[in-house]
């Protein structure tokens, strides 16, 4: 019995052993690249969709305050979007981050988390 119970606790002390060495989904994660850096400047003024409903400076103020409290404790934001513009112009569009880009923007940040996507035209 001593044996069999000596044995039980060998093979779970190799399946803890193993199961230490192999990351876990967090890590997994975490090991994912970021999204690159892309300078602000390096990003052309946005299209607006037509029929969103905005304050008098263009911007959904609600939106606006959530993403600069977000900025303001640390919190992890998605990247924007952007895709590569048309030559003659600056190498990026923006298309999708609109309140991230200007809060970025009037913070004075030079640069911005941002996937590049594919162009829809």
């Amino acid at each position: 019995m001593a044996s069999t119970r000596k044995r039980s606790r060998s093979a779970s002390s190799l399946l803890r052993s193993a199961n230490r060495d192999r990351p876990s989904v967090a890590d997994t994660e975490a090991l994912a690249s970021p999204p690159p850096l892309i300078a602000m400047a390096h990003i052309g003024p946005p299209k607006r969709n037509e029929g969103v409903i905005l304050d008098a400076n263009g911007f959904g103020r609600d939106r606006m305050i959530k993403i600069l409290a977000g900025i303001r404790d640390g919190d992890a934001l998605p990247p924007i979007d952007v895709e590569k513009a048309d030559p003659g112009q600056r190498p990026y569009r923006l298309r999708g981050g609109f309140h991230r880009f200007y809060d970025s923007f009037d913070l004075g940040f030079s640069h911005i988390p941002a996937d590049i996507v594919e162009r829809l035209d």
